[in-house]
């Protein structure tokens, strides 16, 4: 039995809009470490492997770099898909981790930086469940369910932003404990 207590307002772990947004800012601060592992600028601190970057093995010469400058480019989709299995058993498409060793079977499972690779290298292929239903949840018959918080404000108008379960006043987020309780009681 589980439950994804999640808020369709949450703002750190905002979804992805396709557009491109400050680092600086809270909203959408998950999407950002997301999409630019592997590509974070040079002058800020952290890890820079493997995530988006290309391999620099599959580059090609840009061919509108201009007056003679040496620009290398992602090889475009239609050359990229020529790319065969065994080409990329040698050498990945995205950029390599520091430590190639780690390419085996099952071996992340075993290798005490697990939790640094997944939060510097390996991007996540789905939306944070801390602002998203978990697919498949609350189904007949599941004994999982997905409760978006924000049905339980009680007299405010404020959206549900990160932080707001510690922030607030109990009288706006007691039913979120109620229904945490009742659940426990198994009356949901």
């Amino acid at each position: 039995n589980a439950v994804n207590y999640y808020s369709s307002e949450e703002d750190v772990l905002e979804n992805s809009d396709g557009g491109v947004h400050s680092v600086a800012s809270a909203s959408y601060a998950w999407m950002n470490q997301e999409t630019r592992k592997g590509v974070w600028p040079m002058p800020l601190p952290g890890n820079n492997e493997a995530g988006w970057e290309f391999n620099d093995f599959y580059k090609v010469d840009n061919p509108y770099s201009g007056q003679g400058e040496s620009y290398r480019m992602p090889r475009p989709p239609a050359q990229a898909d020529l790319i065969g299995t065994d080409s990329l058993v040698v050498a990945p498409f995205f950029a390599p981790f520091d430590d190639m060793s780690i390419c085996v079977t099952n071996r992340l499972a075993s290798l005490p930086g697990k939790a640094r690779l997944l939060g510097d290298a390996i991007p996540a292929e789905s939306y944070a469940t801390g602002r998203n239903p978990v697919p498949g949840w609350g189904g007949v018959g599941s004994s999982c369910v997905n409760k978006d918080m924000t049905e339980f404000k009680e007299g405010t108008m404020l959206p549900w932003v990160h932080g707001f379960l510690k922030d607030s006043a109990l009288y706006y987020i007691n039913g979120v404990f109620i229904d945490v309780v009742n659940r426990m009681k198994g009356t949901p």
